[in-house]
């Protein structure tokens, strides 16, 4: 069984380590043991696709989402989490509650590349995905009064969690393995991180799982309960949250 996030430690920094890339969070050292052209390439066409974005009329939803025209001064509210943990839709209600855009970063990955976020995992494998999720942060750099719902491994990889804390205010959902198995099982939508296991394997899957990628989101500025979420009360927080 493959987990994404493995942390160990080296001489007093912490190391994430995924498929063919480590990452060693302390320092800007990436030191890759397979070639990353494949994922690099990609990610370079996300700035491409950012640059030519506002002179697409295919592309219905990245000229709104990244309109540079809008400038506001409230800083962007970053929504983390497992899977399943609800952040797009906490965050779509937040988002009207503040008066902000939202903003899905794997929706726009997925228009981007014109397939699936599964389908990207399939066929790009995940160290191409993860370099997309990089780039793709990366952009909202001047982003202003948006929630933005993030993927749930993006803060576990290429010191994302410490960019996101720079440049907005982080939020963690925290919700129980069992709510988070309830709320798995209920998803339409294809997980490309999580297997086909029978419940009592994915309690324990989901329980290894949810310890590696914790200590990244127990970094967030903020950390609510998922399942008994006070909307108000979170929306009432982040406005008078000061960095």
């Amino acid at each position: 069984m493959r987990l994404p996030c493995r942390n160990t430690m080296q001489a007093g920094h912490c190391v994430t380590s995924t498929g063919s890339t480590m990452v060693q969070h302390g320092s800007t050292t990436s030191s890759p043991t397979s070639s990353p052209t494949e994922a690099q390439r990609i990610a370079l066409r996300v700035f491409f696709n950012l640059q030519s974005a506002f002179r697409n009329p295919k592309l219905k939803t990245l000229p709104l989402l990244l309109n540079l025209k809008f400038h506001f001064m409230g800083k962007p509210v970053f929504l983390i989490g497992y899977m399943g943990s609800g952040k797009s839709t906490v965050g779509k209600k937040l988002a009207r509650s503040l008066g902000y855009e939202f903003i899905d970063t794997d929706s726009i990955i997925s228009e981007m590349l014109g397939k699936e976020v599964s389908k990207i995992f399939a066929e790009d494998g995940e160290d191409a995905f993860r370099q997309l999720e990089h780039s793709v942060l990366v952009s909202f750099n001047d982003r202003k009064d948006t929630v933005i719902a993030t993927g749930g491994g993006m803060p576990c990889f290429h010191d994302n969690m410490a960019i996101m804390k720079r440049i907005g205010i982080t939020v963690y959902l925290q919700m129980q393995v069992e709510s988070l198995i309830k709320r798995l099982n209920q998803a339409k939508v294809a997980r490309p991180m999580l297997p086909n296991l029978p419940h009592d394997q994915l309690k324990l899957y989901i329980q290894q799982h949810l310890a590696k990628r914790s200590p990244f989101y127990e970094d967030a500025h903020l950390k609510v309960k998922g399942e008994s979420l006070d909307l108000e009360g979170l929306a009432k927080a982040i406005k008078g949250f000061r960095l």
